[in-house]
């Protein structure tokens, strides 16, 4: 018996384990016979997923649920990025399980530092973090020369660097100091005909980054690459917004207002996001689970190893008996991930829930047609990756927004359905959309995006 989720979660849930082969039967039941059916919903990409979930979020607390009833699981780390500004835009306050936020992890800092040095060499903080950073043979104690060589001389620290053979206290590591210092002046030079997106690529060749955690080869290392290569996500989004030629440091003042917008308070409600493997002995009122696709929940590997599909259906089953009361499922068409669009079919386990237990926006015959490609196509890598999470899309295939005029101004009262009344301190554009800063009486001052919160905002 269990005492957590209602029967239609449990009977999604029985549904899909039963096609585990290498298992025990056992069959659970509850007496909470709440007949709301898990939502399946596939969105066309991962911006429109990371909405609907949003919006689902505020819904729920306008209907007087606390964000703290909500929790979103993910299969691997880098899928919480779009997620992520979702919630920042809606001001949705959140916090990372077992786990640090997207633009928080180390070597997501790291790539971003370097963009800030090549966008300004004289940032000397983040010039520190990265110069040895994959390891070049330039030591604390040469770092500690260049800065007082710099404060003596009242120049930038990167001034050093680049002409350290000047300096005889900088002999032995001068050339591993030229070489960082050339590897930046080179990428700077890039950016003059390289579209944002392809000099990322060529920058995380150039530093070494990738070749460094690929070395490593463990699972952390892998999940940093992971991290790494989504951040060129994050950049061809903003090329995608940007209404203008997009620019490096167009790119970085974005990311610092985005990482400005999610310092919550640690005490307030917030809603839990998480991976799945984290998850194991929790429960929370209402789950989303995210990136239900084939490639990724089950994970390409997995796809031509029976034993490893019923590895992640067992997952998938932790995942799903997670849910208390309320259970979405979420896909899209075409997912951007590690810096690559991709045509996605929805999770197999999707197809194996009892349709009776879930309502749904994938016609029957979107389905069928799924299922007519599964028989014809051979469960093996090879095939897979012809048909389905595979393909890549060109950056340039979305058009640039429109730019879009809004009546909010400072000094405007406002309501929002959660938060309640407002008065707008501030007002700023930020990439096709405009960033508003409002003191809310009860809930204090927050920032959030006009038109992504449109539906929840109106003027008094």
């Amino acid at each position: 018996q269990n005492y957590r989720s209602t029967s239609n979660i449990l009977s999604c849930a029985n549904g899909l384990i039963a096609n585990n082969k290498v298992r025990k039967g056992k069959n659970l039941w509850t007496d909470d016979k709440t007949e709301k059916k898990v939502r399946v919903y596939r969105s066309e990409n991962q911006d429109d997923e990371a909405k609907y979930i949003a919006n689902k979020i505020l819904d729920g607390v306008s209907s007087g649920l606390s964000f703290s009833d909500y929790a979103i699981l993910y299969r691997n780390h880098a899928l919480s990025n779009s997620i992520e500004n979702a919630l920042k835009r809606q001001a949705i306050p959140y916090r990372i399980f077992s786990g640090l936020r997207f633009f928080d992890r180390a070597e997501v800092k790291d790539m971003i530092a370097y963009l800030w040095v090549i966008n300004n060499a004289n940032d000397t903080l983040r010039l520190k973090r990265i110069i040895n950073n994959p390891p070049r043979k330039i030591g604390a104690k040469a770092i500690e020369v260049v800065e007082y060589l710099a404060a003596d001389e009242g120049i930038p620290a990167y001034d050093i660097v680049k002409n350290a053979n000047n300096y005889a206290d900088l002999q032995r590591p001068a050339p591993s100091l030229f070489a960082f210092s050339e590897m930046i002046e080179n990428m700077k030079k890039s950016l003059e005909y390289l579209p944002l997106n392809e000099f990322y690529d060529l920058l995380v060749e150039k530093t070494g980054y990738a070749d460094m955690l690929n070395l490593k080869g463990d699972t952390e290392s892998k999940v940093r690459l992971e991290n790494v290569l989504e951040l060129k996500s994050s950049i061809i989004e903003y090329m995608s917004r940007c209404e203008e030629a997009p620019t490096l440091n167009g790119f970085l003042e974005e990311i610092s207002l985005f990482t400005d917008l999610d310092r919550a308070d640690e005490t307030q409600a917030a809603v839990t996001m998480l991976t799945i493997h984290s998850s194991k002995g929790l429960e929370f009122s209402n789950v989303f689970i995210c990136g239900m696709e084939d490639g990724i929940f089950p994970n390409f590997k997995s796809l031509d190893d029976p034993l490893e599909v019923e590895e992640e259906r067992r997952l998938a089953y932790v995942a799903i008996t997670r849910a208390k009361k309320r259970l979405t499922l979420t896909c899209v068409d075409r997912r951007l991930l590690y810096g690559q669009t991709k045509h996605y079919n929805p999770s197999v386990f999707i197809t194996e829930i009892p349709e009776q237990f879930t309502d749904t926006n994938i016609s029957k015959g979107q389905m069928r047609m799924i299922h007519t490609e599964r028989e014809n196509v051979k469960t093996s890598a090879n095939a897979f990756s012809q048909n389905s999470g595979r393909n890549s899309v060109s950056v340039g295939t979305k058009p640039a927004p429109k730019p879009v005029s809004f009546s909010f101004k400072t000094g405007d009262q406002i309501n929002h359905k959660v938060f309640g009344n407002g008065l707008i301190t501030s007002t700023k554009p930020m990439g096709g959309d405009l960033l508003l800063e409002i003191a809310f009486e009860k809930v204090g001052t927050k920032r959030l995006l006009a038109k992504t919160a449109s539906n929840f905002i109106s003027q008094v």
